[in-house]
């Protein structure tokens, strides 16, 4: 573009810097923060619900997510209804900015003591090589959840233009690497020895780990109660 003089408007944008736009990361950390913990609230249901009983600082973190989580949604609301109605420059839209980012750092915190959590069961599962779905999901989810709000917190000025695309991003970032993570579970090799003898059989020498993975059967389960385990199983 240029002026009268013939001399170039130094008040465009470089071509550079107009792509780079392109990408808002506080709507792709959005994306992540939002299906993350969609991703955790399922393999919480998947894990704890049917099979043991959660830890009880699991459950009261878990809660306080929750709560935190609702009144980060309503800040941002907030903050989206005065950007629609004010300059960007006004200090009510200021002030939502703050209140927002602030919020999403605080939950930020508070969901990476659970994704550290979650990602040492899920380690501890591949480790012992019966990697457990809900595990999975439960870390990973949290994981990208946490790291989605602090982007969120960083960039939290970009919440104040639309951008389907870095949500759509976000969204399916968590979608590739919880599916990449629930395959590497599904597909774990593992040297195993199955035992066809009775069940009082001592295992063989050459097992230096048991290791026992309990499936829901197809009809209704009415009761679930911790046992012993012994040398050829649940006693």
């Amino acid at each position: 573009m240029t002026g009268l003089g013939g001399g170039h408007d130094v008040s465009a944008p470089p071509c550079g810097r107009r792509r780079l736009s392109i990408v808002r990361w506080g709507w792709f950390g959005t994306g992540l923060a939002l299906a993350g913990a969609v991703a955790a609230g399922w393999g919480y249901a998947l894990r704890w619900s049917l099979v043991e009983v959660p830890w009880a600082g699991v459950s009261f973190g878990l809660l306080a997510v929750v709560v935190m989580l609702g009144l980060l949604v309503g800040d941002l609301v907030t903050l989206v209804r005065r950007t629609a109605r004010l300059e960007r420059d006004h200090p009510a839209v200021s002030e939502a900015l703050i209140t927002a980012g602030s919020r999403a750092n605080l939950t930020a915190v508070v969901m990476g003591l659970l994704a550290v959590y979650g990602l040492v069961r899920m380690q501890r599962g591949f480790a012992g090589g019966l990697p457990e779905g809900g595990d999975v999901l439960f870390g990973i989810g949290m994981a990208l959840a946490t790291i989605g709000l602090v982007m969120v917190g960083k960039a939290v000025a970009d919440l104040t233009t639309r951008s389907l695309a870095g949500l759509g991003a976000g969204l399916l970032a968590v979608a590739a690497v919880v599916a990449a993570g629930c395959l590497a579970a599904a597909t774990l090799p593992a040297e195993s020895v199955t035992s066809t003898g009775p069940a009082s059989a001592a295992p063989p020498a050459t097992v230096h780990k048991i290791a026992w993975q309990w499936r829901r059967p197809h009809r209704p389960v009415r009761n679930l109660q911790r046992d012993r385990l012994g040398p050829a199983g649940p006693r």
